[in-house]
């Protein structure tokens, strides 16, 4: 059903109308029509777009914020496991050389036992067990002199604070 639209519009206008719906080999009803369809259709449009518009962006950054969250999490997962598995192999290394360094010393001890066992019965016998009791006295005081002067392995740095 038509209606018509009865509407005054600048002479200009009018006759630029005109001349763009001879060019278009159309008539100035179509032109209008046209024209007046496609700017309602785009009016529309924006109003939709406008209302359309924070829900997408709402999606989108749920979207996003669920990917992200996916992300770190697995991301934090990997690490986890990496860690785990590099601090695992580091215990079992360090226990592997501890036991191994502690077998070492007890190895270490026994042996200056037997060792000092047998020069104490050496010198006993060369030299009488006086002459062996007091150069053992003696041992034992320079091996107590020797370690209470000993260099620490490392010095303290001059920023490094003591607790006491």
């Amino acid at each position: 059903m038509e209606k018509q639209l009865n509407v005054w519009i600048n002479e200009e206008l009018k006759e630029a109308l005109t001349e763009q719906a001879q060019k278009e080999k159309k008539t100035l009803k179509e032109l209008i029509e046209e024209t007046l369809q496609r700017e309602t259709t785009r009016y529309h449009g924006e109003r939709i777009e406008q209302q359309a518009l924070p829900l997408i962006r709402d999606i989108i950054q749920n979207v996003v914020h669920t990917e992200v969250y996916r992300v770190v999490a697995q991301l934090e997962a990997e690490i986890h496991d990496y860690l785990d598995v590099a601090f695992t192999s580091q215990r079992e290394y360090l226990q592997c050389h501890t036991k191994s360094q502690a077998s070492l010393l007890v190895r270490t001890v026994r042996d200056g036992e037997i060792n000092r066992g047998m020069l104490y019965t050496q010198l006993a016998k060369a030299y009488g067990s006086a002459f062996a009791q007091e150069t053992h006295e003696k041992a034992v005081q320079k091996a107590s002199q020797e370690i209470t002067a000993r260099v620490p392995i490392r010095k303290p740095l001059p920023e490094e604070k003591s607790i006491v």
